[in-house]
């Protein structure tokens, strides 16, 4: 008897509670979804497929365009032929990862990957940032 009054408790408990989920969910997504399109109308974040693709995390070859496009870069870096030593760039992202390769905002994570398919963590994108300020690795910041 105990056990299936606690099992009803939880069900009921289930109940009452996920509405809220799915609202707190919902919101989050519209308020995303809004971001998404303020930066879309900035030029900064294309999406791909009819879809800004907001439930995946942004990849370093994303992450190399947005910085581009942010900087204002997109129609010089698209007009350059850039050298860099990746082997795993894809061809969109080529004239991105190149662009910031050549001006020193971006290493690979070895000598031969850029790692174009790996999530980007914000620290990485914060590099990213500093680099194109001015600042310098391990002297103005250090990226553990």
């Amino acid at each position: 008897m105990k056990n299936a009054k606690k099992a009803l408790l939880f069900i009921l408990a289930i109940v009452l509670v996920l509405p809220f989920i799915t609202t707190i969910y919902a919101a989050y997504d519209v308020i995303c979804g809004e971001y998404a399109e303020e930066l879309w109308r900035n030029g900064l974040f294309l999406g791909s497929d009819g879809s800004f693709n907001l439930d995946k995390p942004l990849t370093r070859a994303e992450g190399a365009a947005m910085l581009v496009r942010l900087l204002g870069k997109e129609t010089e870096a698209k007009a350059g032929a850039y050298l860099y030593p990746f082997t795993d760039v894809p061809e969109w992202a080529a004239c991105y990862v190149g662009y910031c390769y050549e001006h020193g905002l971006t290493n690979g994570i070895s000598a031969t990957e850029y790692g174009s398919a790996t999530p980007m963590t914000a620290e990485q994108y914060a590099t990213f940032i500093l680099r194109a300020l001015g600042y310098k690795d391990n002297v103005d910041f250090l990226y553990t």
